[in-house]
């Protein structure tokens, strides 16, 4: 639990964790539907699958934001229902804990509707952050929202109108600062946390809550909904089409790929890897997508053997080299390169076994 705070608070009439409730209730169903179409797709037992999950067609079908679909088809539906869908049962519970946690403190602080609101508004800025940043192929998760709900009762506890801090006067202003700083840092050195999306949502948090907790001047409030407003329309804007950042052409061209449109994403990754430079794993990428072209194999090589000499052992590297070998024709050289890559992944790649079969096929029918 955070520092300061106790959960089980009512409010006059509903108490005030029953609207949370059935957040939680909801984001647990949305849950379970994903994870009951993973292990649909899944090969393997589902409980190999263990606290993790997801098969990213399943987080897509519940409303995930799939960044390179977005970009290419639309759905901009899915930034409201993207804070509803989580990766794993352990992000599901860390997630629905902090909410039932904060969620009712907010409820008392500000009213359901109103505390509902900047849940909403924080989980849709957060995520609009993440595509702006283009920070990961695919966002999910409550925790922006969070986020937002904790900055938004921070600012209440601490500077609101003195009704706003007495209903939260059992709230440790300094404690959930604290909390707060320790999440923010911590994004800054856990690679798998979406820190755009965090620092998004508790933006949009704490100006909701120099609203809704009259914080300063009364022109205050109005200035805080309108710098809201224009936030979330200028991340719309930006996250349309964020073509300073690689990931924006680097998503999309792994998603041609995957399609199996090797032609579309030489382009894209071309671009990719000139953004970001020297990048091994936009190397390797460039060369398999020339060589699912079939265009410039010579080219496509040189660049999965940097790719290769940064990292010898990959098993997408060894993999690359050894397809861009057996298109050109080189069958039995192919092989040993793609057998490397099979050993190395321990056969658990459904590509790499693919183009193991062809390549023995190919060297099968060299063979006198």
């Amino acid at each position: 639990m955070l520092p300061g705070l106790d959960a089980k608070c009512n409010s006059r009439r509903v108490p005030a964790g029953a609207p949370w409730a059935v957040l939680i209730a909801v984001c647990t169903v949305v849950f379970g539907i994903s994870a009951w179409a993973c292990v649909g797709e899944s090969d393997g037992p589902w409980w190999e699958m263990g606290w993790g999950m997801q098969c990213p067609a399943a987080l897509r079908s519940v409303g995930a934001a799939d960044l390179a679909r977005l970009w290419e088809s639309g759905g901009w539906w899915r930034v409201a229902s993207t804070g509803l869908v989580h990766g794993s049962a352990l992000h599901l519970l860390l997630n629905m804990w902090s909410l039932w946690v904060i969620g009712p403190w907010a409820s008392r602080a500000w009213g359901h509707a109103a505390a509902l609101l900047c849940f909403a508004v924080s989980s849709a800025g957060g995520v609009l952050a993440s595509i702006a940043w283009a920070e990961a192929p695919i966002v999910v998760g409550a925790s922006a929202g969070i986020l937002g709900l904790a900055g938004g009762l921070w600012v209440s506890r601490g500077w609101g109108a003195p009704e706003v801090r007495k209903r939260v006067e059992l709230v440790s202003t300094r404690g959930l600062g604290l909390t707060l700083g320790l999440m923010v840092g911590l994004g800054f050195v856990v690679p798998v946390i979406a820190q755009a999306g965090h620092l998004g949502g508790l933006a949009f948090g704490l100006l909701v809550g120099v609203g809704f907790a009259h914080v300063g001047p009364g022109w205050a409030r109005p200035l805080a909904g309108m710098a809201s407003l224009l936030g979330l329309l200028g991340l719309s804007w930006a996250a349309r089409s964020p073509e300073g950042r690689a990931n924006y052409f680097a998503f999309r061209g792994y998603a041609a790929l995957e399609a199996g449109e090797g032609a579309a994403a030489v382009p894209l990754l071309e671009a990719a890897l000139e953004a970001e430079g020297e990048s091994a794993e936009l190397k390797n990428g460039v060369a398999y997508a020339l060589a699912e072209a079939g265009v410039d194999l010579l080219r496509a090589e040189a660049l999965v053997d940097e790719a290769l000499s940064a990292d010898p052992d990959n098993p997408d590297y060894l993999d690359t080299k050894g397809w861009i070998l057996c298109r050109r024709g080189d069958a039995e050289a192919g092989l040993r390169w793609v057998s490397k890559a099979s050993e190395a992944s321990g056969g658990a790649v459904d590509e790499i076994e693919a183009h193991l079969d062809h390549c023995l096929d190919a060297a099968a029918r060299l063979d006198p």
